[in-house]
């Protein structure tokens, strides 16, 4: 034996949480639940669970938030909101309340009657609610993120989409809730989301609006207009030929290129002379 440590009158029923830090006494004598602090062995509180109700059985939520407490003189199970250290409602059922135990869904408990050679099943989820959402806002290439709330935070629950459709690129989790993806099509989308927990639905209706963006800017450089004709002549390729009268001149812009270009009219005819272009 390593320690023996006082909790109070008649403890009966004991559950650990998940990280094995606390375990939670069922106190008969007492009308409530020891909360053990098992690193220091010592109680660190007690909650009350209602005058007279003996509880004897205990079980814990799948999230640990919750405590099921399997009273055997009032024959009830009471739910303790653990945040608080409150009870959340008392149920009137027909059990002796020697045990408890919750399943992994938090959905159901069972409970074991003593005298009625029986096992009592019961409906341990809460209802559930989807919050009204504000308009949704998106915009076309750009990652999109949205989580969809529910109530008890705490509870298992699968969603779907019931109506209507999420734009192009985006995507519902049917296990967390979250809309996720980059949009690639713009404007309004209309569409409902639908929620399940164990036997428990809710549905809220929502409003995506995908901007569709600034257009993308091309940054290319522009490309010169074909003209049909091509030329084997590097120089020629790069200059510009114009037209002056009946002298088709050749302008380059390379320097330092020597041209030669017939001279119209008058005495200069037949005569050529040389010009050294100069690029400016």
């Amino acid at each position: 034996m390593t320690a023996t440590v006082p909790v109070g009158a008649q403890p009966w029923g004991i559950v650990f949480s998940p990280s094995g830090g606390t375990a939670y006494v069922a106190l008969a004598g007492d009308n409530a639940v020891a909360v053990l602090t098992t690193a220091t062995l010592t109680v660190a509180d007690l909650i009350d669970v209602g005058p007279g109700l003996q509880p004897w059985g205990l079980a814990l939520s799948a999230d640990a938030s919750l405590l099921f407490v399997a009273n055997s003189a009032s024959e009830s199970l009471g739910t303790v909101d653990l945040s608080t250290q409150t009870l959340l409602f008392d149920s009137d059922t027909d059990i002796d309340g020697w045990n408890i135990a919750a399943d992994s869904s938090g959905c159901i408990a069972l409970v074991t009657n003593f005298a009625q050679n029986t096992v009592t099943v019961m409906d341990v989820s809460e209802p559930i609610a989807l919050p009204d959402s504000p308009a949704l806002l998106a915009q076309v290439g750009r990652q999109y993120d949205h989580q969809i709330g529910v109530s008890p935070a705490g509870a298992k629950t699968s969603f779907e989409i019931v109506s209507g459709r999420l734009p192009a690129g985006l995507s519902l989790d049917a296990a967390s809730g979250r809309i996720t993806g980059i949009p690639t099509e713009p404007g309004d989308f209309a569409f409902g989301i639908g929620a399940t927990s164990c036997d428990k639905t809710a549905r809220s209706d929502f409003t995506l609006s995908v901007d569709p963006g600034s257009p993308a800017i091309d940054t290319s450089r522009p490309k010169l207009a074909e003209t049909g004709s091509t030329s084997s002549d590097p120089l020629l390729t790069a200059a510009g030929l114009v037209a002056v009268g009946s002298v088709l001149a050749v302008l380059a812009r390379t320097r330092g290129v020597t041209r030669t270009s017939r001279a119209p009219g008058g005495g200069g005819a037949g005569r050529s002379r040389r010009r050294e272009c100069d690029d400016r």
